[in-house]
């Protein structure tokens, strides 16, 4: 049962916390019809997003903003997105997927031309870090593209099929590909306190947002992805009910057969004037000695699995389907405690049923018993 949870609760907290560091928990952005990565620029106020920075519902928010473009080299090109980041403190939720190098520095007068790129995108491409990279442009309005070249200063790997396609620079090259002025950007990420409180702090941004703005959560910009994480609970659920119906069983099967065992020993406690309950009570104590057994080891080997899985990632998994590449495990003291008083208390109950056997043994009949 600890591992069904920890793991299902981690491989569902590892992906939605992968989709949150792209992403963030919800956008503010435009409303519009275009599905594409091309947003139309927003100029939100600075006392707005003061506003929300001073709200403790609100970890962290920033600017950002897409231009969809193609990378070449050579003969080889795919298409890509350039997402902008306002400053040094918005890199802090892709920082943990860096697997090479370093995030670029920002502050300086003039926009930073360094940009990190996936690994996935680099090994497709044969970049390295510190190679150039062309990436072209097309302008709507003219329709002619133009070419501009960065320096990869860093690789992430977040193991997403977003992976190819992100690629991150300073928020100032977005602007300027897009003719935007310094306060414009395509829109606004928040970044919350508790991922329970999802919809409640969707719907607490869009009635506090201007009207031509609308609040949309990450479940709502990757309703695929967050429907087969949610999937996770059930069958967590499935996996804990019928474990508890193959302990419930084992339990009663014992029972019974310790209950045929002391048939005499029952025999004579009536005789001596003992009631149903009281030797019912013998039984019952006895098994749950036997419970209060088996929860200690299964508490100390699935607790230790989970501890040598979370730090020595024994298990692997293949990362192209799961998005993983290890089982990633996540549970937490009140879980486990609220496990074991479950299992306790169902297993418990179901043996109130069985005891009642002890009601048809009669003393005459039980002390002849062999």
């Amino acid at each position: 049962m600890i591992i069904a949870m920890a793991s299902g609760y981690g491989l569902q907290k590892e992906i939605r916390n992968k989709m949150i560091a792209i992403s963030g928990h919800v956008q503010l952005s435009h409303y519009d019809l275009n599905n594409s990565y091309d947003f139309s620029p927003i100029n939100l106020s600075d006392s707005f997003i003061y506003e929300l920075q001073q709200n403790p519902g609100f970890t962290h928010v920033q600017k950002s903003g897409y231009k969809t473009g193609i990378a070449k080299n050579g003969v080889a090109f795919s298409g890509v997105i350039l997402k902008g980041m306002e400053n040094q403190d918005s890199w802090q939720f892709i920082s943990p997927f860096l697997s090479k190098g370093k995030i670029p520095i920002q502050g300086n007068e003039k926009a930073s031309k360094e940009v990190v790129i996936s690994a996935t995108l680099a090994r497709q491409m044969n970049y390295e870090i510190g190679d150039k990279i062309d990436l072209y442009f097309i302008n709507e309005e003219s329709g002619n593209s133009r070419v501009k070249k960065y320096t990869i200063s860093g690789l992430y790997e977040v193991g997403m099929d977003t992976d190819k396609l992100f690629i991150f620079c300073d928020l100032r090259q977005i602007q300027n590909l897009n003719n935007w002025k310094d306060n414009e950007f395509a829109f606004l990420e928040v970044y919350i306190d508790d991922y329970e409180k999802l919809d409640l702090r969707t719907v607490e941004l869009a009635e506090i947002s201007p009207f031509n703005i609308q609040s949309k959560s990450i479940r709502e910009m990757y309703p695929d992805i967050f429907l087969w994480t949610e999937m996770f609970d059930t069958n967590i659920y499935i996996l804990l009910v019928i474990i508890s119906l193959v302990a419930s069983i084992n339990m009663i099967s014992a029972l019974l057969i310790t209950i045929l065992e002391r048939t005499q020993m029952v025999g004579l406690l009536k005789s001596l004037g003992q009631d149903d309950w009281s030797i019912r009570k013998i039984f019952i104590y006895n098994a749950f000695y036997l419970i209060i057994r088996g929860l200690i080891w299964g508490n100390i080997i699935g607790i230790s699995i989970c501890l040598a899985q979370y730090y020595w990632h024994i298990i692997p998994l293949d990362a192209s389907t799961y998005y993983v590449s290890y089982v990633p495990v996540s549970i937490t003291w009140l879980e486990i405690l609220l496990l074991n008083l479950g299992t306790i208390f169902v297993c418990i109950l179901i043996l109130i049923g069985p005891s009642y056997f002890i009601k048809y043994i009669h003393p005459i009949k039980a002390l002849k018993f062999e």
